[in-house]
């Protein structure tokens, strides 16, 4: 009983926090989802310390443990609209070159970059 009480009030501080980073962009008009304000604002009460690991620990960890069934309705969703896909192959193709692999290679080159004028990077 004791863990079942300690596990809700863990999520009940996530979904605070998710609640308050919706409200957030909400009421700021920020092109930004209230869930990735949300996780800031996570992220800024874990460093600040107003919120400690362990009060949300037991429950974000089980979260991420199973985080691949939140994508189940994702990927039937894709499923059902495999017409946009055959149509436009070529064209979501180029979309997620630059959108992922695009920016990987960048961020790998500035990283050799700034290696080398630390001197740490032979290459």
């Amino acid at each position: 009983m004791l863990k079942i009480a300690r596990w809700a009030g863990q999520l009940a501080i996530l979904s605070g926090v998710f609640w308050a980073g919706t409200q957030i962009a909400e009421r700021s008009g920020l092109p930004i989802p209230g869930s990735v304000i949300g996780v800031v604002l996570l992220f800024l009460l874990l460093l600040s310390g107003v919120i400690k690991l362990k009060h949300v620990e037991e429950v974000a960890d089980y979260l991420l443990k199973h985080l691949v069934f939140f994508f189940i309705p994702i990927a039937v969703a894709l499923m059902n609209t495999a017409d946009i896909f055959l149509e436009n192959g070529w064209i979501l193709a180029i979309a997620i070159f630059f959108g992922a692999i695009f920016p990987f290679w960048v961020t790998g080159h500035i990283t050799q970059m700034l290696r080398r004028r630390r001197g740490e990077c032979r290459y």
